[in-house]
């Protein structure tokens, strides 16, 4: 039987290789300097992303889509039918992108599908969207992601895969740079992924 809780909030460690997170570490860590946020892509959402951030390395780019691939069949043929949940209908996924975070940047507790009064849309199926993140880097301290309505917080280690549903009230915790650096930087992978579906029978 299906219910919404805590456990809907999937983590799985070493989802990437080390040989993976070296590639995608290695081609962040060559970009120029940045405030706060920088979204690299590989395909253009006119209204969010600079355009001379695209990914054209074509190494890094195969890594970006097996992730994602990888994600996708986890999520289809492993929590779904864990979770007493069948498909309807996949309706594809947000456009894929790396991204960067500045040291000091916090996201405040919010929820990744809210109604337009900012509240978080119903805990409802049909439609049921999924917010997956996999971290690339761990040159800082801090960062962690929290559920403070779930008393859930993971203090991520790279390769990490985290996903959960998208109403779920989060907050990103402040980076702080390790001893010994100047700098700390949060390297991430966000990916989105809409679905409908129903209870298994």
């Amino acid at each position: 039987m299906f219910t919404w809780g805590k456990h809907l909030i999937r983590v799985v460690h070493n989802f990437a290789t080390p040989e993976e997170l070296a590639i995608l570490d290695d081609y962040l860590n060559s970009l120029p300097d940045f405030e706060s946020k920088s979204v690299s892509w590989l395909d253009f959402i006119k209204e969010e992303h600079n355009p001379d951030n695209e990914i054209i390395d074509p190494k890094v780019r195969e890594v970006m889509l097996d992730l994602h691939d990888r994600t996708h069949k986890y999520i289809t043929e492993v929590y779904f039918p864990e979770s007493g949940l069948e498909i309807i209908s996949d309706d594809g996924n947000r456009e894929i992108e790396l991204v960067r975070w500045e040291e000091k940047t916090i996201l405040a507790p919010h929820s990744d599908w809210r109604l337009p009064d900012g509240s978080p849309y119903p805990l409802t199926l049909p439609q049921f969207t999924l917010g997956s993140l996999v971290y690339i880097n761990k040159d800082y301290t801090g960062g962690e992601i929290n559920f403070p309505d779930y008393e859930f917080k993971l203090d991520p280690t790279p390769g990490d895969l985290i996903f959960f549903p998208c109403q779920f009230m989060h907050e990103i915790l402040e980076v702080f740079p390790v001893e010994g650096k100047k700098k700390a930087r949060r390297y991430t992978m966000p990916v989105f992924y809409w679905f409908n579906l129903r209870e298994k029978e």
